[in-house]
């Protein structure tokens, strides 16, 4: 590297940084002056009281201020802040930079700018402020007075400020290198930005208040229907649960039977086969529902139908070997069909197989509804063939069906009936069906009242007859 060329770049160094130093030092001097001004003190257009300077800067503190007083008024405070702020920018820029080069051109613009900006702010000062309660003799300076009025001649006091707001604006672009244009474009961009950031957490606000008011008022609807619900509830009359206890009236018979013969009997074509050849029932098959559970689902079936519309009250329960009825009244209005229509929904929110609705039962204004028992009792042949009313049927052909509902005993006379078909899919009874009324018949008359015609083709289901007396 040339040793000339490396002084040449320090020298040039020291002189701009010594430069921006002396006019910091200048502007600070010029402010400590102007806010220590007294006008006792001698100065440019006074020569004072003779007392000593008051001024901090001394006597020539004293002229300077009185001088950018005189000249600028108000606005002499401008003078110095302009300048130290720019000489801090063109120091900091100088540091930034590695070109170290005087730009002649940046320096002009620079004094341009600096006075259009102390010509505009004067002569603003002038047209707007009053100078009628200050130490020094115009507001805008001397500077304001003489653009002031040049605009007042041509211009209104309106037309005279806009212009002069104009000037102002783009003597700081030109002193201080700024860009409006880009100064409102990123003001626009923050104030969106701003107005997105407090609108969203406005939203969010309204938002968490919706939420909390609509969780409190979820929570107060919940509250007061808790609260008529138990109202409701210690009101309401429990249903009545009917304990089935069937026929347990045993037939002549079926006691006449318990006791053994004394003698052997050699001819017994025509009698009737024991009773005791059948299975006889047991009190543990199958248990049903119990009381409990029943009370539990008679609230669930109200609380079912409640949530589809339907306001019913279960009055009474009928507990039978397979199926319970649950017998309910309908509010006023409620049709039946609503409820028919909600069978499959109905069984599939109570978690049971199926539901049957019975719309009409006879002698009372109630609704049936039956559910399938958790366990089903085994309803044996023997219990009906030994009831009373299997043993008083009159008709040689007596054929029993089962157990009602209620547990009790079904009968029915085969003669009423001209014609009978059972039928079913694979699995579901049939045989046992055939059979039991078969049974029925050998049970209640002999071969000399009733005779059979039975006809199989596959010579495999009534194969056990096979040598009975009634064929």
């Amino acid at each position: 590297m040339d040793p000339t060329l490396s002084t040449n770049t320090r020298v040039a160094r020291l002189s701009a940084e010594g430069a921006l130093i002396g006019l910091i030092l200048v502007c600070v001097i010029i402010f400590i002056a102007l806010i220590t001004y007294s006008p006792d003190d001698p100065g440019w257009s006074t020569s004072g009281t003779g007392e000593a300077v008051k001024n901090k800067i001394g006597p020539v503190g004293s002229m300077l201020a009185d001088f950018f007083y005189y000249a600028f008024g108000f606005m002499a405070y401008v003078f110095p802040a302009a300048l130290t702020l720019r000489a801090f920018e063109k120091l900091s820029r100088y540091f930034r930079s590695s070109d170290r080069h005087f730009d002649l051109e940046g320096f002009i613009l620079t004094i341009v700018g600096f006075i259009l900006i102390m010509a505009s702010t004067t002569a603003l000062t002038h047209i707007h402020i009053k100078s009628e309660d200050i130490y020094f003799q115009y507001a805008g300076g001397l500077l304001g007075f003489t653009v002031g009025n040049a605009f007042l001649s041509a211009f209104s006091q309106i037309g005279s400020s806009l212009i002069l707001i104009a000037i102002l604006l783009f003597g700081a672009s030109v002193f201080a290198d700024i860009s409006w244009f880009r100064i409102g474009n990123e003001l626009r961009h923050k104030i969106i930005y701003y107005y997105k950031t407090v609108n969203q957490k406005i939203l969010l606000k309204l938002a968490e208040r919706k939420d909390l008011s609509l969780s409190k008022k979820i929570v107060n609807e919940r509250k007061s229907k808790l609260s008529n619900e138990q109202a409701e509830q210690a009101k309401r009359i429990a249903p009545i649960i009917a304990v089935p206890i069937g026929e347990e009236i045993k037939s002549g018979r079926f006691e006449r039977e318990k006791q053994q013969l004394l003698f052997e009997n050699g001819d017994l074509k025509d009698s009737l086969p024991a009773l005791n050849l059948l299975d006889s029932s047991r009190i543990d098959e199958g248990i049903g529902y119990s009381t409990k559970s029943l009370e539990h689902l008679s609230r669930l079936l109200e609380h079912k139908l409640q949530d589809f519309g339907i306001s019913v009250n279960v009055v009474e329960v009928l507990p039978g070997p397979v199926v319970t009825r649950f017998e309910i009244q309908l509010a006023a209005g409620v049709k039946v069909s609503r409820i028919t229509a909600l069978a499959k929904d109905l069984a599939r929110s109570m978690a049971v197989i199926s539901v049957r609705v019975v719309e009409v039962i006879s002698g009372k204004s109630v609704v049936g509804i039956e559910i399938p028992n958790e366990q089903r009792k085994m309803v044996r042949l023997s219990e009906v063939l030994s009831s009373d009313s299997y043993d008083r049927a009159s008709s040689p052909l007596t054929l029993a069906l089962g157990h009602d509902i209620s547990g009790i005993p079904v009968v029915v006379d085969l003669a009423r009936m001209p014609h009978l078909l059972v039928a079913g899919t694979t699995g579901s009874g049939k045989s046992v069906g055939i059979n039991a009324m078969l049974l029925s018949l050998l049970f209640k008359s002999s071969s000399e009242y009733v005779k059979l015609i039975l006809i199989d083709p596959k010579m495999l289901e009534l194969s056990v007859y096979d040598g009975i007396p009634h064929l």
